[in-house]
């Protein structure tokens, strides 16, 4: 039974995003270029087919991409297989792609297998996601894993990663800080920008009710890709549960990059409130930060969503 068809652009993902997911832009696109956007638009993401058929223990998603621009071509297919049994669940993903430089003719083939594996109990979910490629010489070249505990009003997260530098990350979204940099493949000519090589790191994350309408957040995060480029974020934050529709929530952060060339330390103070009923949502949130420079500023923003008679859906 097909339970989902798309044609077109869209986002998709497998397990924990590791093989297939969201990683943003992958082709530099020149502006203006409306000559090939209707067959390969600038939206991110894929570009093509997307079928899902099964059941809810057993089920097979088929994926198509073809995008390009001035240079390079890109056209892949991915398989995931999705088994249920008890409280596991599996995956099986293999994914293909022909990479071409459209000037010169070469071509680029890029292989990836990729394994997860989900355990979840009433209160507590573990998953991995495990991937080899048919370049570079690590064993594992990806690894990602996800761990929840959930219980009454206590909610914990663990996530780790580690990314070999010789991973090629070329359709993933496997979780991953924020460090960007440039990727070339030499015998294309063609360079990206991509955050995950090289990288690992760790999130460590809690919520709980310190009072009936106050709840409160810590989350803790490390990652880097060697001992000269590391980073360290730390978010706090307190809410104040106004009613089942509305809150307000004062929050900080602070993150300290180890670079080679020092330390830089940002900061930031946000007030936000929220408000969501059946046909309104609104939020917004007055900001105090202290970029990497050391300069202040104050920043604002809002934002408002609604069914409005005679227009429908209305977002400002």
């Amino acid at each position: 039974v097909v339970k989902k068809f798309i044609m077109g652009n869209y986002t998709a993902r497998y397990g924990l995003g590791l093989t297939i997911g969201y990683r943003g832009r992958l082709l530099i696109k020149a502006p203006g270029a409306q000559a090939s956007s209707i067959l390969y638009p600038d939206y991110g993401g894929f570009n093509g087919f997307y079928v899902q058929a099964g059941r809810y223990d057993d089920a097979l998603s088929l994926l198509i991409h073809n995008d390009r621009n001035d240079t390079i071509r890109i056209q892949a297919a991915a398989i995931d297989y999705m088994k249920r049994y008890k409280q596991f669940r599996g995956e099986l993903i293999v994914l293909g792609a022909n990479i071409k430089n459209r000037q010169s003719d070469v071509h680029y083939n890029h292989y990836q297998l990729g394994t997860y594996l989900q355990y979840k109990a009433e209160s507590f979910r573990s998953a991995w996601e495990i991937c080899w490629q048919n370049k570079g010489r690590a064993a594992v070249p990806a690894v990602v894993m996800e761990t929840e505990y959930k219980e009454g009003a206590v909610e914990l997260r663990l996530c780790g990663w580690r990314y070999d530098r010789e991973f090629t990350n070329l359709f993933g979204g496997g979780r991953s800080g924020y460090y960007y940099n440039s990727v070339s493949i030499d015998t294309l000519d063609f360079e990206y920008s991509e955050r995950r090589n090289g990288q690992q790191g760790l999130l460590f994350g809690g919520e709980s009710n310190i009072t009936k309408n106050y709840r409160y957040s810590l989350a803790v995060l490390l990652y880097g890709r060697n001992r000269y480029e590391t980073t360290g974020r730390i978010m706090s934050s307190i809410e104040k549960i106004i009613n089942s529709n509305s809150g307000l929530k004062l929050s900080y952060l602070r993150q300290d990059r180890e670079e080679l060339s020092g330390n830089v330390s940002y900061h930031k103070v946000r007030a936000e409130y929220r408000r969501q009923g059946s046909k309104l949502f609104f939020r917004n949130y007055l900001g105090y930060n202290i970029d990497k420079d050391g300069n202040d500023f104050i920043s604002y923003f809002i934002r408002l969503k609604g069914l409005m008679s005679g227009l429908g859906r209305v977002e400002l």
